[in-house]
């Protein structure tokens, strides 16, 4: 069995993870030809994903600064308002059966009542 550094085993899997990602500058870094164009879509990556770090970073300050102030205030009533109502039925099958029944209602003149 041939001995290998356990770098060379680490580079070969961050070199096959790199060509399956979906991530476009790691996936571009590892399949580029030459090391030159490998090392340049690193250091663009390296820029991009440390400027998005910041902007996360600095969402999550500015959620902090702002203090959270919760006031409850509870009140027992007697006695509380009926809130207003609204029905709406948009069911056909019942605007249906009414349109049915008054047919056989006026071809049997009432008698079903």
């Amino acid at each position: 069995m041939p001995k290998t550094k356990i770098g060379q085993v680490v580079w070969g899997v961050c070199l096959d993870h790199g060509k399956e990602t979906s991530i476009a500058g790691l996936n571009n870094a590892s399949k580029a030809r030459s090391p030159i164009r490998s090392i340049l879509w690193l250091i663009i990556f390296a820029i991009f994903m440390g400027l998005t770090l910041r902007q996360v970073v600095l969402v999550i300050i500015d959620f902090y600064d702002y203090p959270v102030l919760t006031n409850i205030d509870l009140a027992h009533r007697s006695e509380v308002p009926f809130p207003a109502v609204t029905v709406c039925n948009l069911n056909r099958y019942v605007k249906n059966y009414r349109r049915v029944t008054m047919i056989i209602d006026v071809k049997f003149q009432g008698s079903l009542r």
